[in-house]
């Protein structure tokens, strides 16, 4: 099962892209996961590789101190996001929260990984 914190940054993220501000201004929003970067770089005449360098634990958060982080704008994805739509998306996340998450007050921790992409050209020498 998917830890309710990731559920609720899930939603999120979902909730941007259908008030139309998944992508903030001036920013690319491309992960080094994101297949258009491994492929442009291919065309470019590189030899790509994604590599996982380290997995590691994030430490345990609630449900409701995830919203919180969102209310108050922690990531920056959300610091250029104008007032009233920031207003709008926490309006519609409370929403979301109170029929969907089970235990609000309940920790969980969730695992992460340091991912790499790396591109080379010419000879592996």
């Amino acid at each position: 099962a998917v830890p309710e914190p990731t559920l609720v940054r899930s939603q999120w993220l979902r909730l941007r892209e259908e008030l139309g501000v998944a992508q903030p201004a001036g920013r690319s929003n491309m992960w080094g996961s994101d297949r258009r970067l491994s492929d442009e770089l291919a065309s470019l005449g590189a030899r790509v590789e994604e590599r996982t360098l380290a997995a590691f634990q994030r430490p345990p958060i609630t449900p409701r101190e995830m919203f919180e982080h969102l209310r108050e704008r922690m990531y920056s994805s959300d610091w250029q996001t104008s007032d009233d739509v920031h207003g709008e998306l926490i309006r519609r996340m409370g929403a979301w929260f109170d029929q969907h998450i089970a235990a609000p007050d309940t920790p969980s921790a969730t695992a992460g990984e340091f991912q790499v992409l790396s591109a080379r050209w010419g000879d592996p020498g």
